[in-house]
């Protein structure tokens, strides 16, 4: 009888699903362009007004606000909570048209910048692949991603989309 109820209770105990941080995994898709993006804090505001946002937004209590505000609100929020909110920005489009916010350090962002200079959307698109994993959906259908490494960045003649 005791050997039973230990081996219930280890398979229930084994059966629980927990809470682990996700997997990390390979992306890729194409650089997407956006030409005005609130996704990215360190483009919002100049660098010395940067820790003012993010204190703002962690006493931000929009429950009065809008959708719009109260979304946008949860969205930094979640990038403050995984430690994103400082980091580089960049957006991918997948092959299957959605399109992500991928968050990731400066010394990694840098592999992507080289490719981004001289860049013309209308003559050029970027592939990337990058290791990482999804944080959230997000707001708007744009689902939060960090990544820890750039796998590859490939330039090629094609033209590469993009919304004001």
């Amino acid at each position: 009888m005791k050997h039973t109820i230990t081996l219930l209770l280890t398979l229930f105990l084994m059966s629980c699903e927990i809470d682990s941080p996700a997997k990390t995994q390979q992306f890729e898709g194409d650089i997407y362009i956006t030409l005005i993006n609130v996704y990215y804090p360190k483009r919002i505001v100049p660098p010395e007004q940067f820790e003012k946002l993010k204190g703002m937004v962690i006493n931000l209590n929009s429950e009065e606000g809008t959708e719009s505000e109260q979304e946008m609100e949860k969205y930094f929020k979640t990038l403050i909570d995984n430690d994103l909110f400082d980091k580089s920005c960049f957006q991918v489009k997948f092959e299957d048209g959605e399109i992500i916010n991928v968050y990731i350090d400066d010394t990694e962002y840098h592999k992507l910048e080289k490719e981004l200079k001289d860049f013309d959307r209308f003559e050029e698109k970027i592939a990337v692949r990058f290791e990482g994993s999804k944080i959230s959906n997000g707001i708007y259908d744009r689902a939060i991603y960090s990544a820890s490494n750039i796998v590859s960045v490939k330039k090629t003649k094609g033209k590469t989309d993009w919304n004001k």
